[in-house]
């Protein structure tokens, strides 16, 4: 969890000025500018993702009666619960302002709570098991291991222009091994040469052929990705790649989950980033719990194809949902294409 503070200073309680993802920025900016209705169901999704920011806040909002009700019950739970996830989140003060004839209340209202939103519920929701190997075999779901992989041509255009990028694309593994509906799910930066390559490569694919009689838990248990790296090697470019890579450093240090995704996902190919496979999972659960669309959408994809992680449909589904409520197009389509809000109700 993040080691940010949030101070108390008596008994007032100040929303901490951070850097976060576009999402609990929005919150934090909804709350400032008195939306309160709007923050606090932005800072209620997050909660549900284990983001002990934003259930610190709801407790806050709970203290000074901002758009719920005044409650000092609803305060002090929200806030111990924040405490589970991180101790820099203080209860005491609160704690002490509950009359003695609530508290038996409190702590019924604060275990129901836990079972909702605490540490294990969000674990066993969300959380990655890490795996040091690949993982996609199992009775539930196909294996789907690639015999053939094209890397895409380089467009000329772009290479005389010194430009590089990372090119994330998707498609449907088929019982015979072939791909069909190859399509972009994001790019960094834009460019429709780098598509246009990336998504000619991947059509070429071949993977180890399904069988055909293997009941599927899902649908969406066939879909796959595959990331391009358009990465160039010349004079110079060693410093720029050094250069880059330490501004994200930098701006991960600093808090950034954009800083966080690109490390994790981007940096290891194109500016030669060194981090192991459990590194990167840590990265990408930490900026996926602020509200990161793209990282939350990774996770989804590492969960759904045993990318260093224990293959796992149920909770990629839920963080490709939540991608889809952050905004993201592509998970959008997923989350429609394949009916996934049926599958968590």
């Amino acid at each position: 969890m993040s080691s940010l503070k949030f101070f108390l200073v008596g008994l007032i309680f100040i929303l901490a000025p951070i850097f976060v993802s576009a999402d609990f920025q929005a919150a934090m900016q909804n709350y400032q500018k008195e939306n309160y209705e709007v923050a606090y169901t932005e800072f209620e999704s997050l909660a549900e993702i284990g983001n002990a920011e934003a259930i610190y806040n709801i407790g806050v909002m709970h203290y000074k009666g901002q758009f719920v009700k005044k409650d000092i019950v609803q305060a002090y739970v929200w806030m111990k619960l924040a405490n589970s996830f991180d101790e820099y989140f203080k209860y005491s003060v609160v704690e002490k302002e509950i009359p003695e004839n609530k508290k038996k209340d409190a702590d019924i209202v604060y275990k129901k709570l836990n079972i909702e939103y605490g540490v294990k519920t969000i674990s066993e929701n969300y959380k990655p098991i890490f795996s040091n190997v690949l993982q996609r075999v199992s009775d539930e779901y196909p294996q789907i291991l690639p015999i053939l992989k094209i890397a895409p041509i380089y467009p000329p255009r772009a290479a005389e222009r010194g430009r590089e990028g990372i090119v994330l694309v998707s498609y449907e593994v088929l019982a015979n091994g072939s791909v069909a509906n190859v399509e972009l799910v994001n790019q960094n930066p834009i460019d429709k040469d780098f598509t246009k390559q990336s998504i000619k490569a991947a059509k070429k694919f071949k993977y180890r052929a399904v069988n055909e009689n293997r009941t599927l838990k899902h649908p969406i248990s066939k879909l796959a990705t595959n990331r391009f790296s358009f990465s160039l090697s010349f004079n110079g470019s060693k410093n720029k790649k050094r250069k880059k890579l330490s501004k994200i450093i930098a701006a991960v240090q600093e808090g950034s989950n954009e800083a966080q995704y690109l490390l994790a996902v981007e940096a290891p190919s194109l500016y030669g980033a060194k981090l192991d496979e459990e590194k990167k999972l840590e990265l990408l659960l930490v900026s996926a719990t602020n509200g990161h669309a793209k990282s939350q959408l990774e996770l989804g994809f590492k969960l759904l194809n045993g990318n260093y992680c224990k293959v796992d449909i149920e909770k990629a589904t839920k963080w490709i949902i939540k991608a889809a409520e952050s905004g993201d197009e592509y998970a959008k389509k997923l989350v429609s294409r394949y009916s996934l809000l049926d599958e968590v109700q």
